[in-house]
């Protein structure tokens, strides 16, 4: 019987930059402090959470050089709502905005785009949540790179 060995090795003459930052703002359903009920507002029991992050990404030697990362956007907002409906159900929704990202090689570039997720939680008891989530609402394409994958997805999360 024959034996073969193969040997490779990867090298990357590369060098990259990434500058950036993230923020968030958020509202809690749950008080700050001990004994202090929070604030009302029209949905009553529900988060609210508005992030951004900012990437400046860039190929500083090499083949690629000038160039910002592959499939990485400027700028990313996401907004994501939690409202508990009664005392073991919570429903949520997550929006997602991703700008512009370039490609490298082979790839196309993958243009801006807006992604929606809705879904609820069940908890069963202190431990145990059933989930249920459908991730890209709208369906929506990545451009050329194709559609984004519409995922129904089921959970069973457990504490032990």
């Amino acid at each position: 019987m024959p034996h073969a060995l193969g040997l490779g090795a990867r090298l990357r003459i590369e060098r990259r930059r990434l500058r950036g930052g993230d923020a968030i703002c958020q509202r809690l359903r749950r008080p700050v402090a001990r004994g202090r009920d929070h604030a009302r507002w029209p949905l009553g029991d529900a988060d609210l959470a508005i992030t951004y992050t900012w990437s400046d990404s860039l190929i500083t030697r090499g083949r690629d050089a000038g160039r910002p990362f592959h499939n990485l956007p400027r700028h990313e907002l996401g907004l994501a709502l939690d409202w508990r409906v009664g005392e073991p159900l919570t429903l949520w929704t997550r929006g997602r905005y991703r700008s512009r990202a370039e490609a490298l090689g082979r790839s196309v570039e993958t243009p801006a785009h807006v992604l929606f997720d809705l879904g609820l939680d069940y908890r069963l008891s202190d431990r145990a949540t059933v989930s249920l989530g459908l991730f890209n609402l709208g369906n929506v394409s990545a451009g050329e790179n194709g559609p984004l994958p519409r995922r129904l997805s089921l959970m069973l999360n457990a504490g032990f």
